[in-house]
């Protein structure tokens, strides 16, 4: 007679398919614990969702902001819809008191820790110290970031170090945000009477920047040539 063979569960099945360390030897221990840790690592995660906030180029896109570097220096501008010619600086620094001395335009304190100077301010210092929400985004700009504000003509510019606008931890989203504020409050200031007296009132930012780059490049060729002659005259 042949005797039938006792059918086995599926728990008995996958007994007898796994080896008990009692029946191997320490190698083939090693060799099955390799293989079910390469099975292992073998399935796939389930991968997490990520929000990623924007490159700043792209993010300073799309506030209309526009970026200048060069060296260390970032110059990022917003238009600023108005028709005249103002040159009007704001800054976190008090008037220096060698200003006298050097003619530099003076500086007045429009709100707490911000001042202003430069052709067109005293015309619309009284409307741009009137607004809270103007002064305040210039303090937020000035104080934070180590910057100064500029509002030549047509465009509000920020002169500020590489990296530091977009090192904060919204990714540069705070700075472009008042930065695009104080553009559209001086926009408003701008759209009142704004007399511009460049002799009365100085220079502002951009017509300093100008003369200076000028004496940079003038100086040396004078000192060049001052020795030059001094040189042909000993000889």
């Amino acid at each position: 007679m042949h005797r039938t063979r006792p059918a086995t569960s599926r728990s008995e099945g996958r007994a007898a398919a796994t080896p008990r360390t009692s029946d191997i030897d320490a190698g083939s221990l090693i060799v099955y614990c390799r293989q079910q840790a390469v099975h292992l690592c073998s399935q796939p995660t389930p991968m997490r969702k990520m929000t990623s906030v924007p490159p700043f180029d792209a993010l300073a896109k799309s506030y209309g902001a526009q970026i200048a570097r060069f060296r260390g220096l970032s110059i990022i501008s917003i238009a600023c819809n108005v028709e005249r010619s103002v040159d009007i600086g704001f800054t976190a620094r008090p008037e220096s008191s060698l200003a006298p001395f050097f003619r530099l335009p003076p500086r007045f304190e429009i709100a707490h820790r911000v001042f202003a100077y430069g052709p067109g301010l005293l015309s619309a210092g009284e409307l741009i110290r009137g607004d809270e929400v103007l002064c305040s985004a210039l303090k937020f700009l000035l104080s934070n970031f180590r910057c100064t504000v500029e509002w030549s003509g047509q465009r509000v510019s920020v002169r500020v170090g590489v990296g530091v606008a977009d090192a904060d931890a919204t990714g540069g989203q705070r700075f472009l945000s008042n930065l695009a504020l104080v553009a559209n409050r001086l926009g408003d200031v701008g759209r009142h009477r704004v007399v511009v007296n460049r002799r009365g009132e100085g220079f502002g930012p951009a017509r300093l920047r100008k003369i200076t780059l000028t004496a940079a490049f003038i100086v040396p060729l004078v000192l060049l040539f001052t020795v030059k002659y001094w040189i042909s005259r000993g000889s």
